[in-house]
């Protein structure tokens, strides 16, 4: 008898200490389901600001493409405005000749013009100077 209360005790003490240790590792289960509880609330909550910055990226990146085809449509029409710049430049550069040249040309009309007055201006003279028959022919 003496030996089975041995046993009993033993047995009791082990049962009690299995307890303990069971209680232990409950809390600690308990413990870890909490925490990935928290876990995976964390985790769909970054799934969420991922899926947010994903958004904000994809905005971006059609905003980024939408300013690449407007810079390319500015560098055409800074292109043309160039082309057109270039042609006016030539142009101008056309008039000036040609303003120089009818220039020249006036200039010409213009001293042949005081040309024939000072001509006329001494014909003029000399038939005045006939009705007083002093003639000077020397031109």
């Amino acid at each position: 008898m003496d030996t089975l209360r041995k046993t009993q005790d033993t047995l009791r003490l082990q049962h009690d200490k299995a307890l303990c240790e069971l209680k232990e590792r409950e809390e600690q289960i308990k413990a870890f389901q909490s925490e990935l509880q928290q876990r995976n609330r964390d985790i769909t909550g970054l799934r969420g600001e991922l899926r947010g910055q994903e958004e904000r990226g994809r905005a971006k990146e059609k905003e980024r493409e939408e300013l690449e085809e407007t810079v390319d449509i500015l560098r055409k029409e800074l292109n043309k405005t160039e082309l057109a710049r270039k042609d006016a430049s030539i142009r101008a550069s056309s008039l000036e000749l040609q303003k120089a040249q009818v220039e020249a040309k006036l200039q010409k009309k213009e001293d042949e013009l005081n040309k024939h007055s000072s001509m006329i201006a001494m014909i003029h003279s000399l038939s005045s100077g006939k009705q007083k028959s002093d003639v000077n022919l020397s031109l």
